[in-house]
């Protein structure tokens, strides 16, 4: 029989058998990391806000860092002390940087984003080529590089040691198999009319004459409306109709799988992270699901022993298309 188990350090001590009751959540961005844990009232407590917190589990078969954070908020009660604590996440949405950049790659200014927010990356890749990015201070870094990834046909999580990664999946490059009857006690999928509007390139921005132009990327108020009937939104970013069209088709892309909405609950499941593809075997007919895309994990532990981990994302019908695959598509 598995026995899941948890070792959290907060400051300078670990609690391994302590936790009342624990729950982190994991997503891409631009949803954040927070984990919450409660703690016996009369343990040794020494953590202030702004101490290091790191998160491992093992569902029986050895133990992952799966959180990297920092303590947030401390609440202690009568039945217990109560914590909270954030991802590297919360620092990008804290950060509001002034650039001025120029001839750059999208991964690239992701770099410079982190570096402003004093945070870790890993794999980030690089995206169209912009010929000029400017930030004024009024959007976040966090809101920016979901925004950059997404119109690369690319996501952005965080792996368990804090450093982010902008990949065509969200999440450093990993794959698991999960079975029905073995990991999953629940799975559900919830399909949804695609009725969002449709995205497509409308034409090109004003600029001096001889130079690239800033394309239109045009968004109808309902499928199959006519060009004259859309609200348009310049994106000054993409200086090529390759790389516009290639935007547009990332935002459809990324529209239809949303139409797909899938929920798995399983037995504590440590490895599984935001942006991961989990291959689903044995699945009954009445759920014909063979693969996730995850968007958010949530771990759910308590001090019953009971130990479930909470999959959320859509259903994987094919390779998500980065840039170079989508350009290839439409050439």
């Amino acid at each position: 029989m598995l026995a899941p188990a948890a070792s959290l350090t907060l400051g300078d001590l670990r609690y391994d058998t302590h936790a009342v009751a624990l729950r982190l959540s994991r997503n891409r961005l631009p949803a954040t990391d927070r984990l919450d844990v409660l703690l016996p009232a009369g343990v040794r407590f020494e953590a202030v806000p702004g101490d290091p917190v790191l998160l491992d589990l093992d569902g029986g078969e050895g133990a992952e860092l799966v959180f990297t954070g920092v303590l947030h908020a401390v609440q202690r009660r009568l039945d217990g002390i109560s914590i909270t604590a954030r991802g590297p996440a919360h620092a990008l949405a804290q950060t509001r940087p002034v650039l001025a950049l120029e001839a750059i790659s999208t991964g690239d200014v992701i770099r410079a984003l982190c570096d402003a927010a004093g945070v870790a990356t890993g794999t980030i890749e690089d995206g169209p080529r912009l010929a000029l990015y400017v930030l004024d201070g009024r959007a976040t870094a966090l809101g920016e590089i979901a925004r950059l990834g997404a119109l690369s046909g690319l996501g952005a999580a965080f792996d368990g040691e804090g450093a982010l990664h902008v990949t065509p999946y969200g999440g450093p490059e990993a794959e698991i198999a999960i079975k029905h009857g073995r990991e999953i006690i629940e799975a559900e999928i919830t399909q949804a009319l695609d009725d969002a509007p449709e995205p497509f390139v409308a034409g090109e921005g004003a600029d001096e004459a001889g130079k690239p132009r800033a394309r239109l990327l045009a968004q109808a108020f309902n499928p199959g409306a006519a060009p004259d009937n859309a609200r348009r939104f310049a994106r000054p970013e993409l200086r090529t109709t390759d790389d516009t069209r290639a935007a547009a088709a990332a935002i459809t892309h990324a529209r239809q799988r949303a139409a797909q909405r899938v929920r798995l609950v399983t037995f504590l499941l440590p490895l599984a992270a935001p942006g991961m593809r989990i291959e689903t075997q044995d699945m009954p007919d009445s759920l014909p699901l063979s693969e996730l895309r995850v968007e958010q994990v949530t771990h759910l532990l308590l001090a019953d022993g009971a130990a479930t981990t909470t999959l959320t994302g859509t259903a994987v019908t094919g390779a998500s298309p980065g840039l170079a695959e989508l350009l290839g598509a439409l050439l």
